[in-house]
Parts: structure tokens; C-alpha cells; sequence
């Protein structure tokens, strides 16, 4: 019928009645695959777009890894509340896209 994510969990509304899980969606990165942004040169653009699904900080932070991950990505965030991520940089708005959906979320610009 219909599913409600907030803070981590899903929500998950059945014939059976609602159910709770725990967000599924985990970042796969240790600390040492971290990207130092202290030696990252200044930013020329900013970018945003909209993203959909997000519902936990391990969401965002697998949406800033897919981000990072297209040429020109100076450094990105991921805003669960706002639906949304920043990229600095000179990135294609259609490759971020691409990526953000290459994650498993809806993207759009």
C-alpha cells in the first residue's frame, strides 16, 4: 500500500497492518576510502539537485560517494530534510544525475 521512511526507519503499511525496519541502505566505505577535502581545490559552481529516498545519514553519505565519483566533483553534500545535494564543481548536471540514480534514488535538476 504505501511506505513512510522517516529517521532511519520504513514504515511499511500492509493488509497485515504497519511494520517498522531499520533503513537497509548502508554506506559500503571505511574510513580510510574517506575523500580529504582539505586538499581540494576551491570550488568554481555550485549545483544543486533534488533527491528523493534519502532517510538516513548513511543514505547522504552514499549519495556525497556516488556524487564524488563524477568527473568534476569538487566536493558534494546530501541533505536527507531538504531532498536535495550541493555539488561544487564543473560536473554535468545529467552525470550527476546519473549517479545519484546509479545509487538507487531518484534524481532530477
Amino acid at each position: 500500500m504505501g511506505r513512510i521512511a522517516t529517521f532511519g526507519v520504513v514504515f511499511d503499511a500492509s493488509a497485515r497492518g504497519p511494520t517498522a525496519k531499520v533503513c537497509e541502505r548502508t554506506p559500503n566505505t571505511t574510513q580510510s576510502d574517506k575523500v580529504d577535502r582539505s586538499e581540494r581545490k576551491e570550488a568554481g559552481m555550485t549545483t544543486e539537485i533534488t533527491v528523493e529516498g534519502m532517510t538516513c545519514e548513511g543514505c547522504e553519505d552514499v549519495v556525497v560517494e556516488a556524487l564524488e565519483m563524477a568527473d568534476g566533483v569538487e566536493s558534494a553534500e546530501a541533505d536527507r530534510s531538504e531532498n536535495s545535494a550541493t555539488v561544487e564543481g564543473d560536473a554535468d548536471v545529467d552525470v550527476l544525475v546519473e549517479k545519484v540514480e546509479m545509487a538507487g534514488y531518484d534524481g532530477s535538476a
